[in-house]
């Protein structure tokens, strides 16, 4: 898993913009452990708006998958409703999945193409990748 930034990137990336550390961990062992994905694909879980916007308008080329969670800090509003508008008006055109616990509902009004539980996020990643070109 890549953790600095400033890091070539040379494999597609799987971008999840979550603040829980609970959440984080299971992420991370579960990508771990589905070896296609964490031969074939970087995982990046941010933990701050701020600096999902910063690595995305680095990044947006590489990333394959966007995951939201909407109660993240980072921000004024401390949501990544912000985040999402920019990402939305970008050139990204991949999918972008809602992960909140609670808030799915705003983000797929905000635009987000689909909503899944959050313990789901790297089994959907590796659904949805293994379907794609």
């Amino acid at each position: 898993m890549n953790t600095k930034t400033n890091q070539t990137i040379t494999k597609p990336i799987i971008l999840i913009v979550e603040d829980n550390r609970y959440f984080i961990d299971k992420m991370k062992k579960a990508f771990q452990k589905d070896l296609d994905l964490s031969q074939n694909y970087e995982l990046e879980i941010i933990g701050d708006t701020k600096r999902a916007q910063e690595y995305f308008d680095e990044h947006n080329e590489k990333i394959k998958l966007l995951y939201l969670d909407y109660m993240v800090p980072g921000n004024p509003l401390g949501t990544t409703a912000g985040l999402l508008e920019k990402i939305k008006s970008s050139s990204y055109t991949g999918p972008i999945i809602a992960i909140s616990s609670f808030m799915n509902k705003q983000l797929m009004k905000l635009g987000c193409d689909a909503e899944i539980e959050k313990e789901s996020a790297i089994e959907d990643a590796s659904k949805r990748l293994k379907k794609s070109p």
